[in-house]
């Protein structure tokens, strides 16, 4: 059971991040992951080549799925030739890790529910220009990453803020209010009020929908890469780099805001500490930017 807390003479429950999951499932307010879509994650992730017959079986178990995929394929980026309506030519046309990224990203548009302190496109927007983003960086010498794990880190690196906001029972207003709606204090905020932040939060879950080891430290170090041990850093810094990146293009999550086209000094340490000349991080942005404009998930 949640223990109590009073925060300015209000009683607010305090959870851990295991028992604040456990209540989330409870109430049904996790975002929505069908069971088709973690099935094909995981055999996707499978080392073994994977037959194109049995992906395409798991996918069309979900319509929307199966819609999603022949839509993103026989748009502008993926089209050879004539449309398609088959999905195993489908999953041919789009290469395993493609598919992997395309599946759960077309999922990810529609997993959310409405919440009055969310802007739901803004949101969305934010986390898939971080994905593109970490996807781009991936290929850096001084990150070397594979790009699909990369694509998660980004894409779900805010997930915690969304499940926030939907626990009725904490208090989360409160911690936007003290923050006063500006990244920079958040974390802050959260830990304070809360005993964790959202990265916490996010991993938490994201370990329970098995995702790999590095997509899920790479969640829970984006704030602090450092703190991490050695060998999960390079995962944290990419999801601090495309956070922070995001941050730095859109100035917003939908939640929280920052200032658009501000390089923090913590950032150009960053920077510095992994070897990423500062003009190379601005042409990333610049790719991520024209990748979400030309991708057929916005």
């Amino acid at each position: 059971m949640p223990a109590q807390q009073t925060i300015n003479g209000v009683a607010v429950q305090k959870y851990s991040t295991r028992q604040l999951i456990e209540h989330l499932t409870e109430i049904k307010r996790l975002p929505h992951m069908p069971q088709a879509l973690l099935k094909l994650n995981r055999l996707l992730a499978m080392p073994d080549e994977v037959h194109v017959q049995r992906v395409a079986e798991l996918i069309m178990q979900d319509q929307r799925l199966t819609a999603g995929l022949l839509k993103v394929v026989n748009s502008a980026r993926y089209l050879v030739g004539k449309p398609t309506s088959h999905i195993g030519e489908a999953i041919a046309r789009l290469g395993v890790n493609d598919l992997r990224v395309m599946a759960l990203a077309i999922n990810y548009g529609e997993a959310f529910s409405a919440h009055p302190r969310l802007q739901q496109v803004a949101y969305q927007k934010y986390c898939l220009f971080a994905a593109h983003l970490a996807r781009v960086l991936a290929a850096q010498s001084c990150l070397k990453f594979n790009p699909y794990d990369a694509f998660m880190i980004g894409l779900m690196h805010e997930i915690g803020v969304y499940l926030l906001l939907q626990a009725d029972s904490l208090d989360y207003e409160q911690v936007l209010d003290t923050c006063q709606g500006r990244v920079s204090g958040l974390v802050v905020s959260e830990n304070k009020l809360l005993g964790f932040s959202h990265a916490n939060l996010g991993a938490r879950l994201l370990k329970n929908w098995e995702f790999s080891d590095e997509v899920v430290m790479g969640v829970l170090g984006h704030h602090a890469p450092h703190m991490l041990d050695k060998s999960h850093q390079r995962a944290a810094y990419l999801g601090y780099l495309a956070e922070a990146g995001a941050w730095y293009a859109l100035g917003s999550n939908g939640v929280v805001e920052a200032e658009v086209g501000v390089m923090s000094s913590a950032l150009q340490l960053v920077l510095k500490r992994i070897g990423l000349d500062e003009a190379l991080y601005l042409e990333s942005i610049e790719q991520a930017t024209t990748q979400l404009a030309q991708s057929p998930m916005v």
